[in-house]
């Protein structure tokens, strides 16, 4: 059942990856990450604003990049979203971190 699970969630972020780059512009770059137990981010990163949107389970967030020694961070109050290469996390008030959350190949 977790293969099918995963491999449904794979599916989902090719799907959303797919549509984000129909809808956007030339300026934003848009990457989907799968987490472990199934969520899909949908990140889109607009490196001329310094700003990444992301979409999670309906919720919509636009955070403006932070200062970070490794990787790209971008934040605002207590929801923060990291990323370096293929990983990403996303911390969010009242919410579960989402932990090791990887894009495709």
């Amino acid at each position: 059942m977790r293969n099918v699970r995963g491999r449904c969630a794979w599916l989902v972020a090719i799907l959303l990856f797919v549509l984000a780059g129909c809808a956007t512009g030339s300026d934003g770059h848009a990457v989907s990450f799968v987490c472990p137990e199934g969520t899909v981010m949908l990140a889109t990163f607009y490196p001329d604003d310094d700003l990444v949107r992301l979409q999670v389970n309906g919720h919509q967030y636009e955070l403006p990049r932070q200062i970070s020694a490794s990787g790209a961070r971008y934040g605002a109050g207590k929801t923060v979203f990291w990323n370096k290469g293929r990983e990403a996390l996303l911390q969010r008030p009242d919410e579960p971190p989402l932990i090791g959350c990887a894009s495709g190949p």
